[in-house]
């Protein structure tokens, strides 16, 4: 990801949700500044920054507002006015862009000096998204089957394909990760009960002579403490597989999450593209 040198001034609506490029966004719009700034876009057939908050509201009121320094230039696609002083608009993501300053006017509307960034490659999904790919492109040949299914039953079925070849891959993924989880647990508590043991038998050895002395007892315990070595031995490997795993998978499925949103956002273009 790589972002131009050129910068220049683009109007910004901080928000709640995140706007992706080719994504649709809907907005209900009654604030004067955004007012303002709806209608200047229109008029000047401009785009206006979506960046997401990381503290405050999107309303204007008192308190420290700070969000994201990367954004996705909006377009207007609809406007609509169906009460007096809001607006319903509907808008589509552009291209991103990096904040690299930000001011505040005096109406409140806030102001960035930003670079666009340029588009990432076009790239294969990887061998873990195989499997949600290839339910994907089941579910959309079983809706376009169907006839002419509406585009909402075609995102949602999209949507559930992705989800439950998501959910079967993470399952497989995660079965060997119990048997870590109760070797590194136990392993300890073994080995432990094993060193009791051998010190129990060593002291018991004790009663069948007169005088005891540490010679006699050491090798009996040098032994027991043998079995908490092995415990330990077991455990912490176990363990440190266990958290090296267990992150790959969390990893994994945020870049399944990750995909479905994107590809859901390709499919919500084209039927609306489509639709239009």
């Amino acid at each position: 990801m790589t972002s131009a040198e050129v910068r220049f001034d683009l109007p910004l609506f901080p928000l709640q949700s995140v706007l992706f490029p080719d994504g649709l966004l809907g907005l209900k719009v009654f604030e004067a500044r955004y007012l303002d700034l709806v209608s200047t876009c229109m008029r000047e057939q401009r785009p206006f920054g979506v960046v997401s908050l990381r503290r405050g509201t999107e309303a204007r009121t008192p308190g420290e507002v700070e969000f994201e320094r990367i954004g996705c230039m909006a377009e207007l696609i609809e406007v609509d006015s169906a009460q007096p002083g809001i607006l319903h608009v509907r808008c589509r993501g552009g291209a991103r862009f990096e904040t690299h300053e930000s001011r505040q006017q005096a109406d409140g509307l806030w102001v960035g000096s930003v670079s666009r960034i340029e588009a990432d490659d076009s790239v294969l999904p990887t061998q873990e998204l195989v499997g949600s790919a290839k339910g994907l492109a089941n579910a959309i040949a079983t809706l376009r089957q169907q006839g002419n299914t509406p585009a909402d039953q075609l995102l949602e079925g999209a949507r559930r394909a992705m989800r439950v070849a998501q959910l079967k891959e993470i399952d497989r993924l995660e079965q060997s990760l119990a048997t870590l989880a109760t070797v590194g647990s136990t392993s300890p508590y073994v080995g432990l009960f094993g060193t009791v043991w051998g010190i129990m038998s060593a002291f018991q050895g004790l009663g069948n002579v007169q005088q005891a002395t540490l010679a006699m007892v050491a090798p009996g315990i040098a032994e027991a403490l043998i079995a908490t070595a092995m415990g330990l031995f077991a455990a912490i490997p176990a363990v440190v597989a266990y958290n090296r795993y267990a992150d790959q998978v969390s990893r994994l499925e945020l870049r399944c999450d990750t995909f479905m949103e994107e590809f859901s956002t390709i499919l919500q273009r084209h039927s609306s593209a489509q639709a239009t």
